[in-house]
């Protein structure tokens, strides 16, 4: 009962008095006790949901990391593997024209610069169909007039310098071939990768 719990403040009789404040001495220690226990397993309850819920949330997190940089890895490798075609048709195609069109510029700054240091004719070797473009290139160039000679050997995108003291070579049929390597090694390399990280 409900009673038995609560302090009884009347004074009916002395000795009867005397009891009861012993009893209700213990009925309050008890109460103490109980509450002290009941404030004790309370605390207990509540810090193991604490630490439940934190281990919860980092299992969590973990899990979201581990996610977001799988996807990170996966985004990335889509994005390379479809860049793959646009750099092969750029090495293939669209350098070779660029490098077509450079290809006179760069052997007029180069006649230049050898003429500057020659004492003897310079001689330039190229693609026949290539001839009339550097020649026209070269015309209107400061540097002493150079002899060009026509050389089936050569492609379109070489030009050999040869001088009394040895020679000089502009290969961007070369700088091209190794640009095309070094996209075909890179790919390669990226399929290796996703082999091995399944």
């Amino acid at each position: 009962m409900i009673v038995d719990f609560l302090e009884d403040f009347s004074v009916a009789d002395q000795s009867q008095a005397g009891l009861e404040s012993v009893s209700n001495l213990e009925l309050r220690r008890r109460s103490r006790a109980e509450y002290d226990r009941g404030y004790q397993a309370g605390w207990s309850d509540s810090a193991a949901e604490e630490k439940t819920r934190q281990k919860k949330a980092s299992i969590q997190l973990s899990q979201a990391l581990q996610e977001a940089s799988f996807t990170y890895f996966e985004a990335r490798n889509h994005i390379l593997v479809s860049m793959r075609p646009v750099l092969e048709e750029l090495a293939s195609k669209f350098l070779p024209e660029l490098a077509r069109k450079s290809l006179a510029p760069l052997v007029a700054e180069k006649t230049l610069a050898l003429a500057e240091e020659l004492e003897t004719p310079l001689k330039i070797m190229c693609a026949p169909q290539s001839l009339d473009v550097l020649q026209e290139a070269c015309k209107n160039s400061p540097a002493p007039p150079a002899i060009f000679l026509a050389e089936p050997s050569l492609t379109d995108l070489q030009v050999v310098f040869e001088y009394a003291d040895g020679s000089a070579e502009i290969d961007l049929s070369h700088t091209i071939q190794e640009l095309t390597n070094c996209v075909e090694q890179f790919y390669e390399a990226l399929e290796d990768q996703e082999v091995k990280h399944g």
